[in-house]
């Protein structure tokens, strides 16, 4: 036990080193290249029906694979998400014994950014990956029995929880305490324009990524548990529904511009 307090502190100790924490903060770039790549995929897909890629992580990421220097860069990205996601493990360990809900959310983050940094290092080294199949594969297994249903449906509402909480976080503007004051107006407002948009359209689309788990539930259809790139193809089927998608990409294009800024201006959790 004490051999295992004494690793995680070294551990501790290493995320908040200077070079350790500029790599991690580079792991926002990331995140926010991703969320404009999605963006400029549903503008295509919206305005001329016209996208060589699914509007996803996984197409998102196979973007930037196709481009010069695309590989490298991709598993540039993967090292400094995965440092992003250790520094939230690390926080979230640090917040187990005094503020759980803090460390729950901590892990959450830790998952989150684990996953994209895994996704990046595949397609950088050629693999290939889906996450609308991951999330079919994933679903299948449960439909199969009544308490599988149920965890599936109750998957479906926390992702639309999550989803309801985005919306709540940028029409509020609570992303601002997560951030330290940049000293400038003008990126100020940047910050303000895009954290909301880009929170908004976010928090809509998982909303309608959590409807679609949950119908797969109810409808025992593994197909229907898809993600983002099935959501953003279901608004075509609305009337309007090409302006709706080309308004939410370029939401998704906004919150890459607000993940970036993070980079600089996010105030890093501690451990």
């Amino acid at each position: 036990m004490v051999k295992a307090k004494s690793h995680v502190r070294t551990a501790a100790g290493l995320a908040q080193s200077r070079w350790f924490q500029i790599v991690a903060r580079a792991g926002y770039v990331t995140t926010g290249l991703v969320h404009a790549m999605i963006g400029w995929i549903c503008l295509r897909l919206g305005l001329w029906r016209d996208a060589d890629q699914s509007a996803d992580q996984s197409g998102a990421l196979a973007s930037f694979a196709e481009a010069p220097a695309g590989a490298a860069l991709l598993l540039a990205g993967a090292v400094a998400t995965a440092m992003l996601a250790a520094v939230h493990v690390l926080a979230s360990v640090g917040d187990l014994k005094n503020d759980l809900p803090s460390a729950v959310k901590a892990a959450g983050k830790a998952v989150l950014y684990g996953g994209l940094a895994v996704t990046a290092w595949s397609i950088g080294s050629g693999q290939s990956s889906d996450s609308g199949d991951t999330a079919e594969s994933a679903t299948a297994p449960l439909l199969a029995s009544g308490l599988g249903r149920a965890l599936v449906i109750l998957a479906g509402a926390a992702i639309i929880a999550v989803g309801v909480y985005h919306v709540y976080k940028g029409t509020t503007r609570k992303f601002r305490n997560d951030l330290s004051p940049s000293g400038d107006d003008k990126i100020s407002s940047v910050i303000d324009m895009s954290g909301l948009v880009g929170y908004v359209a976010k928090g809509l689309a998982l909303v309608g990524v959590g409807g679609m788990v949950m119908w797969a539930a109810i409808s025992v259809d593994p197909d229907k548990a898809r993600g983002l790139d099935a959501a953003f193809t279901e608004v075509l089927s609305f009337p309007a529904g090409g302006h709706l998608l080309a308004g939410m990409g370029i939401g998704f294009v906004l919150f890459g511009v607000y993940s970036v800024l993070r980079a600089k201006y996010q105030q890093m959790p501690t451990s």
